[in-house]
């Protein structure tokens, strides 16, 4: 390994070290401490007999009874550390991993664009991380609690060692670091192996959701799709299964010769001290040392080998943690930003824009127009036209590939972003619906202030949410989805529940994407009959494919393949008898040839 390479190791190590005394500063001091207690133990326990095996001989009886004391009080000491030991660790344990857990949700939220969640790359290292969360900072913290001891103990048998015979400790040392090499390297193999099956894990815990989560049971059901799924488990485990077997029989044979020569040379210091006692050069109390510091030694280097090894493993997880940590979106927030004015007093103007994506596909392509203040704007068009795009845009999850978008003049990229979205409510197409209570679902609308009953009310009955609550069995303390034996709402109740959510952040601009694609006909009706009472005061921007919903508003916008293409109102557009109008016709013909061949059930039909 380049020093390069080993200076980033330490650096690493040291970032995660601080990071596990910031999650407990005082259980880290008390750990800290007790790892050196214990640390000093072995080599002074080696010392003592040492001192009580040449008193005996020398018949010191007095000064034999006091070392055996001091022998026994290191010997409680180090079981004592040992339990204290045990007992910290355990709090740490919770505390780190809730700490790491906690910083990776931070930095997930903190993005302020979509592009890294569409990054294959970055959405498998976000995957990893949580998955590996829950026990690899528990398993750095293991590691070093068994490395640091014996990196102090080995110290100190060393020091002991090397007043007999100077050569005898290092020759060890030298043979324990092929062996700490190999298990660095089986380390790195492990962790690689982690991470080139990442493909393989995430397509066996896909086909295990599908078969165990409530999103697919009808259709896995009537579908039969069961012993399908089954199958594809089956096959997808054998194929992760085949290449992890063959890495292992690959890497138990890395440390075998490496282990063979770090007993042979422990042999051969064995043999040198019996040499030497047999001739009388060492006394009895120094074979005695030296024998029993060789064993500890050899079970220290060992061990703080094979925790090295561990550590090692362990900090490629926090390198990638720390790399995730690190991770800037480029997404530009300006510094300083402007502020936002209370209330939108002119126009959102998009100035040419274009949009593509990053894999080439265009999306959006010089389009311009006004929404100005007070204004009810609909935006039509045909599935994959950029309706959604554009809300994106609005939104600035993402910036535009070319164009600007302006807020009264002044570039959305120039404006506070956080203060700009809370101007903004939206009930996107793909609304989220949170396994809380019905309160708790709506106040997520305004999750940075306290929301009275009475505006939960309010909101609820505005969206035409609020009989649906009357029928649920604890009202607005009802709790929500299966997961944790909630209540499960139909598609529309949920839409009509994150209309609710929408509409109580009393924000001055208004998006509703499709907002009555999960809504039944009367339900569709009921909304757009609130629609301009729900619009009253505020800018609004409305999404649909659904003609028929968008004549109350002011302006109406035809988006086709990406492109601006027809603006006006409903009556100009039919008049103008272009894409609108033949959008429109066709969606009426649906329903007027839906009709004619509707044709009542005669009881000779039923027979």
């Amino acid at each position: 390994m380049s020093e390069h390479h080993r200076r980033k190791r330490w650096h690493i190590y040291g970032r995660a070290l601080a990071m596990l005394a910031k999650a407990a500063p005082g259980t880290s001091a008390l750990l800290s401490a007790m790892l050196v207690l214990q640390g000093l133990t072995p080599p002074a326990q080696v010392w003592l007999f040492q001192q009580v095996i040449d008193a005996a001989v020398q018949q010191q009886l007095g000064r034999s009874g006091l070392l055996i004391g001091g022998w026994a009080a290191i010997m409680a000491l180090s079981y004592l550390c040992a339990q204290w030991i045990m007992l910290a660790q355990a709090s740490l344990n919770e505390r780190f991993t809730a700490h790491v857990e906690l910083l990776i949700m931070h930095k997930a939220n903190s993005l302020p664009d979509l592009s890294a969640f569409e990054s294959s790359a970055f959405y498998d290292t976000l995957q990893n991380l949580t998955r590996l969360a829950p026990y690899r900072p528990l398993n750095l913290l293991t590691t070093t609690v068994g490395l640091v001891p014996a990196l102090i103990a080995s110290a100190g048998l060393v020091l002991l060692l090397g007043a007999q015979a100077w050569w005898l400790p290092l020759l060890l040392v030298l043979a324990a670091l092929p062996l700490g090499v190999a298990n660095l390297r089986l380390q790195q193999r492990s962790w690689n192996t982690i991470v080139g099956q990442g493909p393989l894990v995430k397509a066996l815990r896909y086909v295990l959701s599908l078969a165990t989560t409530s999103a697919n049971a009808k259709e896995v059901r009537l579908l039969q799709l069961g012993p399908l799924l089954e199958q594809r488990y089956r096959a997808t485990f054998a194929a992760l299964q085949q290449a992890s077997q063959r890495e292992r029989r690959s890497s138990a044979r890395m440390p075998l010769s490496a282990t063979l020569g770090f007993v042979a040379v422990s042999c051969l210091a064995f043999a040198w001290v019996l040499r030497q006692a047999e001739g009388g050069q060492i006394s009895p109390g120094g074979m005695i040392v030296v024998l029993q510091g060789l064993l500890s030694l050899q079970q220290q280097l060992g061990s703080g080998a094979a925790m090295a090894a561990l550590l090692h493993g362990h900090l490629l997880f926090f390198a990638q943690l720390f790399e995730f940590s690190d991770y800037r979106s480029a997404l530009p927030l300006p510094a300083p930003a402007q502020a936002i004015a209370p209330t939108l007093t002119q126009a959102l103007s998009f100035r040419n824009v274009s949009y593509t994506y990053a894999n080439g596909t265009s999306a959006l392509a010089d389009v311009s127009f006004s929404l100005r203040a007070g204004e009810c704007l609909a935006i039509v068009g045909e599935n994959g036209a950029g309706k959604s795009t554009l809300v994106k845009l609005v939104c600035r999850l993402y910036d535009p590939s070319s164009g600007a978008i302006t807020v009264d003049g002044h570039d959305l990229r120039t404006l506070d972003l956080a203060a700009w979205r809370r101007c903004i409510a939206a009930v996107f197409q793909d609304f989220g619906r949170y396994d809380f209570t019905v309160a708790e679902n709506i106040a997520l609308g305004r999750a940075d202030s306290t929301v009275a009953q009475a505006e939960l009310e309010q909101a609820a009955s505005a969206a035409g949410f609020a009989p649906h609550v009357a029928r649920l069995r604890s009202g607005y303390a009802t709790q929500l989805g299966p997961q944790f034996d909630g209540v499960e709402l139909s598609g529309g109740q949920w839409q009509t529940l994150g209309i609710a959510r929408a509409l109580i952040r009393d924000a001055q601009l208004l998006i509703l994407d499709e907002p009555t694609a999960a809504l039944d006909p009367r339900a569709e009706v009921e909304l757009f009959q609130r629609f301009r009472q729900l619009a009253q005061g505020r800018t609004t921007l409305l999404i649909t494919h659904r003609l028929a919903s968008v004549r109350m508003a002011d302006r109406i916008l035809v988006l086709k393949a990406g492109r601006l293409v027809e603006h006006g109102t409903h009556a100009e557009l039919l008049a103008r008898d272009g894409e609108y109008a033949a959008l429109y016709r066709l969606q009426a013909q649906q329903y007027t040839l839906s009709d004619q061949h509707q044709e009542p059930l005669s009881s000779s039909s039923l027979t």
